[in-house]
């Protein structure tokens, strides 16, 4: 009897553990949105700014993915290409704004399925 008890016990954990893993890798460390930030973040800005620009890959309850490394995105210019100057530096980018104007960029990263398309005024 006390065998029959412990087995059904081991059975139950382990189909417990197993129900448990599958949850944290389908909500915590899949990609569910990729977000582009914008540091300062202003709705313009004036020449001479430089705006550093990150990539957040965020999970299923909206935070960052635990033991992920900096995701790598790629920046098309659209619109304003001689607006401004920009730096590559591997995870981040940063922009340095020469004229006046309106920039229009996308953002192609590994997990979207669409790019990301952002607006950026200069003063």
């Amino acid at each position: 009897m006390l065998k029959l008890i412990n087995k059904k016990v081991i059975t139950f954990l382990i189909i417990a553990v197993v129900v448990i893993l599958m949850f944290l890798k389908m909500y915590l460390f899949n990609v569910y949105e990729s977000k582009i930030t914008f540091s300062p973040s202003k709705d313009s800005y004036k020449i001479n700014d430089e705006v550093t620009i990150e990539l957040l890959e965020l999970n299923g309850f909206g935070s960052r993915i635990p033991f992920a490394s900096k995701p790598y995105f790629e920046i098309n210019i659209l619109e304003g290409k001689e607006l401004i100057e920009l730096s590559d530096l591997r995870e981040t980018k940063i922009i340095a704004f020469k004229k006046e104007g309106i920039v229009k960029l996308s953002f192609i990263t590994k997990n979207s399925l669409m790019p990301i398309y952002k607006e950026i005024k200069i003063n």
